[in-house]
């Protein structure tokens, strides 16, 4: 009977193992891929402000609650997505806005090629429909130093 191993073979056994690794081809490394060069972006739109002191409310709605957040709808917002945003202060017997403010914190302005178009139509309550405004007048900021 054949033994696998004998005493004889001790010294094959290292020398086949050592030519098995030195015949492995060694991996070359992934090269790094290049970052692509940025081009540059064309120059953003400039944002626009609403300013309210001309507002005038054209359509009052109904159903609406002292409280109530309205927001602009329309045009593309400049930053974030809330462009313009009115707080309902008074409203009627049947929920007809009477007297809005502006919600400054909340009015991030629009891009000047995406003004909504006049009367500007408001969302955002839960109860009342209907809410329109013009008279809506729009600044650009001023640069701080």
């Amino acid at each position: 009977m054949k033994k696998f191993l004998d005493c004889s073979d001790v010294f094959v056994v290292p020398i086949i193992i050592v030519l098995g690794l030195l015949t492995m081809a060694p991996q070359p490394s992934p090269s790094p891929t290049p970052s692509p060069t940025p081009t540059p972006s064309p120059t953003a739109a400039p944002c626009v402000y609403p300013v309210t002191t001309g507002l005038v409310i054209t359509t009052a709605g109904k159903n609406y609650a002292v409280g109530d957040m309205l927001r602009a709808i329309g045009g593309t917002s400049c930053i974030e997505n809330y462009p313009f945003t009115l707080r309902v202060d008074t409203v009627d017997s049947n929920g007809a806005v009477t007297a809005v403010t502006k919600i400054d914190l909340d009015s991030k302005g629009y891009l000047t090629t995406s003004i909504p178009p006049s009367p500007i139509a408001f969302g955002g309550s839960a109860t009342g429909s209907g809410f329109q405004a013009t008279g809506v007048s729009y600044a650009t900021p001023t640069p701080t130093p």
